[in-house]
């Protein structure tokens, strides 16, 4: 099972490496200097940064809170009312089916004769940049379709709610909902390129209390200039899967949205990509506890070192870098956990004699990565693990024993993905892997094919056939050229 889901994991890397998941943007870089040192006890448990680990929507648990939204509270806001789709908010009520946690109810009418994908943009409450669910009370009980509504093109018995839950109001010191904001995208069909983006909408509950929403922004500043500021609030543990976590908080106090990625971290003195990219909107602020790769099981947070690239976008979603800090580094108490990480001299030894790990492609879109898991990250045991994708749309992966020539994978699971997106088991296959080159890797395949991959990422869009940044640029200033052309020549039809 666990395998099944580390071929999964790769199925869902390999998406989000898709175009527009990193796009490139220019703009002029304003880099100020804040690197300071601030020593301080923080701890996941006594922390004032939002604890942001929360319940699933899909977890049952029985309640008897009777607090606020004992009853539906009424609500009437049209979210979006065109092209024969009518979306409503309706009311804020607790949901008996889903531990009982507090939701904004939905009406979504679709008389488009097509299915409806519609994803939630820029969600927040009560000023909080939250992971709310899109969730379907279906006659089976709740789903969750990857986080987006489904809405069937006709007899359509289901009701849609955008799901908070207590346990995620709780993480970030709240009691009880203020106000919903969000704006969709909604897709007709599979007609993704005109999809229809709605105005953002804001819903306010009638029956709150009226108590101050607690913001707190104490800690170690890492930036604070025009508006937007970030903050370093301490560090945790999570010991099921990531390991180390720094909470971060982040403000944005312009007019527009921001995007906050972490360029660049340092966990201890060591180098760690943090998983902590987000985006903010005017006015918004974030709470969250920040992981990082390859630290499952690891020591505690005793020097955190981050850099910081904020993009702003416009009404129209162009975006450019407005700000680069400097590297910000804080020290922190460790915390007293069990360390289930290996020693680097463990992890030397287990990894034995291969040496060539990451990210791998080729020039034909097929990728490759390589990875050494270990059972401080929930695997069955330490070994190599090698996965991959096929240009063709299939992907596979399996565990890897050495070999005297390099890493032999016996039997790796295979899926393949059709045009609809729709998955199904492939038949096994093996795969030899050796050292090519300087730093690249060739795999022969038990059918006798073999491809040889260099390190990076794959799917750059001159390689694969879709735009570049510079041929969209083109492309939009040739389609404002042609649109002023038909402007002119409907003045002059006109005169």
């Amino acid at each position: 099972m666990k395998k099944t889901l580390a071929l999964l994991a790769a199925v869902i890397l390999t998406v989000a490496m898709l175009p527009g998941c990193g796009s490139k943007t220019t703009g002029e870089e304003d880099k100020t200097e804040t690197t300071t040192t601030a020593a301080s006890t923080a701890s996941a448990a006594d922390s004032s940064a939002p604890d942001t680990s929360s319940d699933s929507a899909a977890e049952i648990i029985e309640t008897v809170d009777e607090g606020p939204l004992a009853a539906p509270v009424p609500v009437d806001v049209t979210v979006y009312d065109k092209h024969d789709i009518n979306i409503k908010a309706t009311e804020f009520r607790k949901n008996a089916d889903v531990d009982n946690g507090p939701e904004l109810g939905l009406d979504i009418e679709n008389k488009t004769g097509k299915e409806l994908t519609i994803y939630l943009e820029e969600a927040s409450v009560d000023g909080w940049v939250m992971q709310v669910e899109p969730l379907i009370m279906t006659s089976e009980g709740a789903t969750n379709f990857g986080g987006v509504f489904t809405v069937p093109a006709e007899n359509d018995t289901n009701k849609y709610s955008i799901y908070v839950g207590d346990s995620l109001l709780q993480s970030y010191g709240l009691s009880e909902i203020q106000e919903v904001e969000f704006s969709m995208v909604i897709v007709v069909g599979d007609d993704f390129d005109h999809a229809i983006y709605t105005d953002k909408v804001s819903v306010k509950n009638p029956q709150y209390s009226g108590d101050a929403i607690p913001y707190d922004d104490s800690g170690d500043v890492a930036y604070d200039k025009d508006g937007i500021k970030i903050v370093l609030q301490g560090a945790g543990y999570d010991e099921e899967y990531f390991g180390p976590t720094v909470f971060l908080y982040a403000y944005n106090g312009t007019d527009k949205t921001i995007d906050l990625r972490i360029s660049k971290s340092e966990v201890n003195g060591e180098e760690h990509a943090a998983y902590g990219d987000s985006t903010i909107a005017p006015g918004k602020h974030l709470g969250e506890a920040v992981p990082f790769d390859g630290l499952a099981g690891a020591a505690p947070i005793g020097t955190i070192t981050m850099s910081f690239d904020i993009y702003e976008y416009d009404v129209n979603g162009e975006g450019k870098l407005i700000a680069s800090t400097e590297p910000f580094t804080a020290e922190y108490e460790p915390l007293d956990v069990e360390v289930k990480a290996l020693s680097k001299e463990e992890l030397a030894k287990a990894k034995g004699s291969w040496s060539r790990e990451g990210n791998f492609s080729d020039e034909d879109g097929n990728t490759l990565s390589i990875e050494f898991l270990t059972e401080a990250q929930h695997w069955t045991a330490n070994e190599w693990y090698v996965s991959g994708n096929f240009a063709d749309g299939s992907y596979w992966g399996g565990s890897a024993e050495i070999t005297d020539k390099g890493l032999s994978v016996k039997k790796a699971e295979t899926i393949k993905i059709d045009k609809e997106g729709t998955m199904s088991d492939g038949e096994p296959i093996s795969a030899e892997v050796v050292e090519d080159g300087k730093d690249g890797v060739k795999v022969k395949f038990g059918d006798g094919k073999e491809l040889k991959f260099t390190p990076g990422t794959p799917l750059v869009g001159d390689d694969l056939g879709w735009e570049t940044d510079e041929e969209a640029e083109s492309e939009s200033k040739d389609e404002k050229k042609d649109e002023k052309k038909s402007e002119s020549k409907d003045e002059k039809k006109a005169e």
